[in-house]
């Protein structure tokens, strides 16, 4: 077989791969966060394709911190994600709850301790600190999500229904 024989099969391929890569920069780019806004109501989230996700205090059922090394929340280290009804949720990426307040506002929910937040922040942290001496354990690859309810509404039980907007067209774009 000849290189134009090779180039001929393997080039739908590349051509494919390519394409993939663009649909994902593309949506890693719509799904962007614009603007964050938590006050005395409840919390918002703007994304840069126009798109909102927004929840008032008493709608929330449970919080949830994600770290990650992967995935469209890689460069903001993971989110906060404020767990309402199927239509109603927001997600706070972890390099914006310092600005938005997020910390002064979510600590009202009764019975929520701030510290569960900042233990879920430092899980990776302390299991570098657990596998000092440790060679084998230490040489294990690192998850690359770790997920900590951190709070769930004492009147509500199972699973939360809402989850973060994903562009179906691209099955590679879901959270990680």
């Amino acid at each position: 077989m000849n290189l134009l024989g090779l180039a001929l099969i393997f080039s739908p391929v590349f051509v494919l791969l390519a394409v993939n890569r663009n649909r994902r920069r593309r949506s890693a780019i719509t799904a962007a966060t614009v603007a964050v806004e938590v006050d005395d109501q409840g919390a918002r989230r703007t994304l840069a394709d126009g798109r909102q996700e927004e929840i008032t205090w008493p709608e929330v059922t449970e919080v949830d911190v994600f770290t990650t090394r992967k995935g469209p929340h890689k460069a903001a280290g993971g989110a906060v994600v404020l767990y309402g009804t199927a239509e109603r949720g927001c997600v706070i990426p972890l390099d914006q709850i310092e600005t938005s307040g997020l910390l002064v506002h979510i600590g009202r929910l009764e019975g929520f301790r701030v510290s569960t937040v900042i233990d879920a922040l430092r899980a990776d942290e302390r299991r570098e600190e657990a596998l000092t001496g440790n060679a084998l354990e230490a040489a294990m690859p690192k998850p690359w999500q770790t997920t900590t309810v951190c709070w769930r509404r004492p009147d509500v039980t199972g699973p939360t229904p809402f989850v973060e907007p994903v562009d179906t067209d691209d099955p590679g774009s879901a959270p990680d």
